[in-house]
């Protein structure tokens, strides 16, 4: 799931472990009709009566935390999905805006409301920003404390901790406008590092929410539904939802809770209103600043080789990566691990390109900023790969082809690694072919990795002398 593409669902949705957004619409979303049946309402866990004096009871410590009066209190819904889906599309539309200008108004309204649609059974609750309304799901409740391992005697407490997120968005949406400064943001490593503010924000709320009100174990059992764990599919795709989650929650909890003790709610109000450039301010909150820090622009580096895919038909795409584009892409390296890798790391981009039945390759370039880290550096981007060779090497049924580290011999480098993966059926055919290929030249690395169809080894050491020559570097 590409949750970079947009980020309007964050804002104010409880929607743990979720992506963001949506994929690009099917021929389906596009017609969809935004009147559509709306979905029965259901029973729900807690009647609106309680809900409200649930509110009622968290809604004064939020004051009290943040220094801020609600300026209206927002009105509730409560069980019903398609009006839930409505609050929520209507803050997908500017970011889907953003994406598709090219979209008629109607096409816009139903793109937005099918991929609301598609959220809803996921979703506990939602402050809408344009809605100015909180709909909130229990019906999904119980669902969420099943697949987290929580015991249902804390699912009141758990609603009084989920009221207390929501009307935290709520308050933020009545003080500034967050959802045109996230939509407005340069770029996609600035649009997450400010979605890491905005859920931050109401996490470090929540918490403090539920000491003011004697939540106690509840309050530590909800905050593992925004944990890095995935025990239970500890895949690359899991391991990557994992730390994208945990940087959203967890990481922008500590990034708020460090701002508060600087400088109090006031300082929170400031850095809403004037959002931290990078991604990797979040993780290191004391590097917080508005504007972005002169960096090595990895663009130009990447031209020839563009237009060598594309004329050839690959479909390419580029993108900077920013901490949390590196967190959550090298999830499976370990915490240690992406520390070591991120603290290094002045700049990173990465381009993709695939061709259906020919293969896919992704070539990633890392300027560093220590040249002497660049031993140690591809070493950590290859452990994961190596580990699986060994592990699938083990297994007769996937017998390991080939599987080398060597050096680079076809250019000039200070290190590198090669692994390769073949496996093959018992009919002798191939079932996987990757290839990594990690080079360092002075402060940058390479990663070049490829699927189903190797890069002939001539255009490979095209690619790594037009990464890594020094004249095509910033």
């Amino acid at each position: 799931m590409r949750w970079w593409r947009c980020l309007a669902m964050l804002v104010g949705a409880g929607l743990p472990g979720a992506c963001l957004a949506a994929e690009p619409p099917s021929p389906s979303q596009r017609g969809a009709s935004p009147d559509a049946q709306p979905t029965p309402a259901v029973e729900t866990p807690f009647t609106e009566k309680e809900i409200q004096s649930f509110a009622l009871e968290v809604a004064p410590h939020i004051e009290r935390i943040m220094q801020r009066k609600f300026k209206r209190m927002p009105p509730i819904v409560v069980g019903d999905a398609e009006a839930v889906a409505r609050i929520l599309a209507a803050d997908l539309e500017p970011s889907i805006r953003k994406e598709q200008p090219e979209l008629k108004e109607a096409e816009l309204g139903a793109l937005a409301l099918a991929q609301a649609r598609q959220k809803v059974p996921e979703i506990l609750g939602k402050y809408g920003v344009k809605a100015e309304r909180l709909g909130l799901l229990p019906q999904n409740l119980m669902e969420t404390l099943e697949a987290s391992q929580i015991d249902r005697k804390h699912a009141a407490a758990i609603m009084k901790l989920l009221l207390a997120h929501e009307l935290t968005h709520a308050l933020q949406a009545q003080y500034v406008d967050i959802l045109d400064l996230l939509v407005r943001q340069p770029g996609e490593d600035a649009t997450l590092a400010y979605a890491a503010v905005i859920e931050g924000h109401p996490m470090f709320v929540q918490e403090r929410v539920g000491e003011a009100i004697g939540l106690g174990t509840a309050v530590g059992e909800y905050a593992r539904v925004f944990s890095a764990s995935e025990p239970d599919f500890p895949d690359a795709e899991c391991c990557s939802e994992a730390a994208y989650r945990h940087f959203m929650y967890a990481t922008g909890k500590r990034f708020i809770e460090y701002h508060y003790l600087k400088g109090g709610a006031e300082r929170l109000w400031e850095i809403l209103a004037r959002p931290p450039a990078l991604s990797s301010m979040i993780t290191r909150p004391e590097t917080y600043s508005p504007s972005p820090p002169k960096r090595p622009d990895l663009s130009k580096a990447f031209a020839e080789i563009e237009k060598g895919f594309s004329a050839k038909r690959w479909a390419v795409h580029q993108r900077d990566l920013g901490d949390i584009h590196l967190r959550s892409l090298y999830a499976d390296v370990g915490a240690t691990g992406l520390d070591t890798l991120t603290d290094n790391v002045l700049a990173a981009r990465r381009l993709e390109a695939h061709l259906p039945r020919r293969g896919r390759v992704e070539i990633t370039l890392f300027a560093l900023k220590d040249a002497k880290a660049a031993g140690k550096f591809i070493d950590w981007l290859h452990a994961p790969m190596a580990a699986s060779a060994k592990a699938m090497g083990q297994n007769p049924a996937f017998p390991v082809k080939e599987f080398t580290e060597a050096k680079y011999a076809d250019a000039p480098c200070d290190a590198s690694r090669v692994c390769i993966l073949v496996l093959t059926n018992e009919e002798g055919r191939k079932v996987l072919d990757q290839r990594q290929t990690l080079v360092a030249r002075g402060a940058r690395v390479l990663q070049v990795l490829t699927e189903r169809r190797p890069l002939p080894k001539a255009e490979l050491a095209r690619i790594i002398e037009d990464l890594l020559s020094e004249r095509k570097m910033p």
